[in-house]
């Protein structure tokens, strides 16, 4: 973790990060924030989990470990993607298969 007497360093290594908050990769200069959901997957706790992570970083990868459905995962992503303002994009893997949602 990169600390607020370390700003100067933080600014060269993270030049676009959010302040006082540190993502998990950096790819192609974008920000990603990985998250795992708590099982069991519901409508309520992915949304929850969304709305947080946006905080973090504009993009956000949802891993899921256990199957669920990709129907209500898209729901839920698409409605943060309206709702939210920085959020840009939603990657969720789940079963071998990856799906990105973009904000339009």
């Amino acid at each position: 973790m990169l600390f607020e007497k370390e700003s100067e360093f933080r600014l060269k290594v993270l030049p676009i990060a959010k302040h006082n908050k540190n993502t998990d990769l950096r790819i192609d200069n974008n920000y990603w924030e990985v998250e795992l959901p708590s099982f069991p997957y519901s409508f309520k706790r992915i949304d929850q989990r969304l709305r947080k992570v946006a905080h973090q970083a504009d993009h956000v990868i949802l891993f899921f470990k256990k199957s669920f459905s990709l129907k209500t995962v898209q729901t839920v992503a698409d409605g943060k993607l309206k709702s939210t303002i920085n959020l840009k994009s939603v990657l969720v893997i789940m079963n071998n298969e990856v799906v990105l949602y973009l904000k339009k």
